[in-house]
């Protein structure tokens, strides 16, 4: 969790970053940690007026599509629609997307109910390979550096362990159609 508040909330000075999510995963984030603090919090639900619990600063929206106008329209209203003196860097979206920061669970093997979907081209996900043969997911590994890169800072290198638990940094890209 430390890795993905670090990723989802560095950005420049002046700046911060979106995330967007539905209203499961907004519900499931504990209460005390609503929103999440140094990022511009979007939940997307069908209902229209959703309780995000009384606390502002966290938009409302009924689709991706109406989340990412509400932070367009946020960027104007503070600031020009100038892209660079507008307050947001980077979205991250919960959900869709065309890029993955994955923590890969290597061990032990958790009995979860809610898995995340299988993406990868392969199933055990070693494969780096840019191959798209049809019926394949479109998904390919980055190298490390390129993670790096990406994220701005330092990020730990190959299987990692903490209190048992062996794990890895990943990125995953999509590739352009």
């Amino acid at each position: 969790m430390a890795y993905f508040a670090r990723v989802t909330s560095s950005a420049p000075p002046g700046k911060t970053n979106a995330v967007i999510m539905g209203r499961k995963s907004w519900e499931s984030i504990p209460m005390k940690y609503r929103p999440l603090k140094n990022r511009i919090n979007v939940v997307i639900s069908s209902q229209s007026h959703y309780d995000l619990g009384g606390k502002g600063g966290i938009i409302l929206a009924s689709s991706l599509r109406g989340g990412l106008s509400a932070l367009a329209k946020s960027n104007i209203e503070e600031h020009t629609t100038d892209t660079n003196t507008t307050r947001v860097h980077r979205t991250f979206i919960i959900g869709e997307a065309n890029r993955i920061l994955l923590t890969r669970i290597l061990e032990p093997d958790f009995d979860c109910d809610v898995l995340f979907p299988e993406f990868r081209p392969d199933r055990d996900g070693d494969s780096p390979s840019r191959e798209n043969h049809e019926g394949e997911s479109g998904w390919r590994r980055a190298d490390h550096e390129t993670l790096v890169e990406w994220v701005g800072f330092d990020v730990p290198q190959g299987i990692q362990e903490e209190k048992g638990v062996k794990y890895e940094f990943q990125m995953w890209v999509r590739e352009s159609l």
